[in-house]
């Protein structure tokens, strides 16, 4: 079987500037977005290595069951985040922000899914990230 390359993801989705992950995985851009919120070329490549970033946190949450640890790489998650939504053009808003989509949250994700992007979250006292916040 034949290699699955970066110039294929581009070609297979035309609608997105497509970047290789640390896995070798491809993600993307959508150039619709990007053109709406009028997304200049630098601050698209610092998008991606936002992106980039925000995976290699999220590897690092995976290979430590350190509460103290986790706490401080989701505070950098977080702060991940807010870099995206200024990059974006879009308001530095921490409710818009997918905390339990976070290795190792227990926090319960349908309740919200359900209550995205009000705010009004559930935090789980057991969860060694968010507990200390219940």
């Amino acid at each position: 079987m034949e290699k699955y390359t970066l110039k294929k993801a581009q070609e297979d989705y035309p609608g997105y500037i497509v970047y290789e992950k640390a896995d070798g995985s491809f993600s993307g851009v959508p150039k619709g977005l990007i053109e709406k919120q009028k997304v200049s070329k630098p601050n698209v490549k610092k998008i991606i290595k936002l992106h980039l970033k925000r995976d290699a946190l999220y590897a690092l949450m995976e290979k430590t069951d350190d509460a103290e640890a986790l706490k401080i790489l989701a505070k950098r998650v977080t702060e991940n985040e807010l870099d995206l939504q200024d990059l974006w053009k879009f308001e530095r808003n921490v409710d818009f922000h997918k905390f339990w989509e976070m290795p190792k949250c227990k926090c319960p994700r349908l309740d919200n899914i359900d209550a995205y992007p009000t705010g009004y979250y559930v935090k789980s006292g057991d969860c060694p990230i968010h507990g200390s916040e219940v």
